[in-house]
């Protein structure tokens, strides 16, 4: 009824959908097919206020040029990215070229003021051109994020 008040269509699937989900849990009946892959509610809440924290601390920051920090562990190299926007093609595992290098992210997590988004990436031996590769081209400033990171 809702969708045919407010959005002109009409959903007639939606009262046998209802009935389904009552009697699924007044029988203990398992989830199948796709509910099986569909987070709960409270997941669903969690993530809900996730993005709305991170909007509205994008909304109280300055925009600034990104800050890049090396380091280096376990004879591997780090690169972590903390930017004051949210990155949202940004999401783990993807590979990200810097220059001529190569990273994977490895990890997206929540910072301090005024660069509250955090991207840790790990420097790759060897690239992997294609279509899921992002580009990142650091800011040139006065600290070591205008230099080749790695170096």
């Amino acid at each position: 009824m809702l969708a045919a008040t407010f959005a002109g269509q009409i959903v007639a699937t939606l009262p046998l959908g209802i009935l389904d989900w009552f009697y699924g849990r007044a029988t203990g009946r398992a989830p199948e097919g796709d509910r099986l892959h569909v987070p709960g509610g409270r997941e669903q809440l969690r993530s809900f206020v996730k993005v709305v924290k991170a909007r509205v601390a994008a909304s109280r920051s300055a925009e600034l040029a990104d800050e890049l920090v090396e380091s280096a562990a376990a004879g591997e190299k780090f690169l972590e990215i903390r930017a004051s926007r949210e990155k949202s093609e940004w999401i783990a595992p993807k590979t990200v070229k810097i220059r001529d290098s190569y990273f994977r992210l490895e990890e997206a997590a929540s910072g301090s003021s005024p660069r509250p988004f955090v991207y840790k990436l790990r420097k790759l031996s060897a690239g992997v051109p294609g279509r899921t590769v992002i580009v990142y081209v650091p800011p040139i400033s006065g600290d070591r994020s205008g230099e080749e990171p790695g170096t």
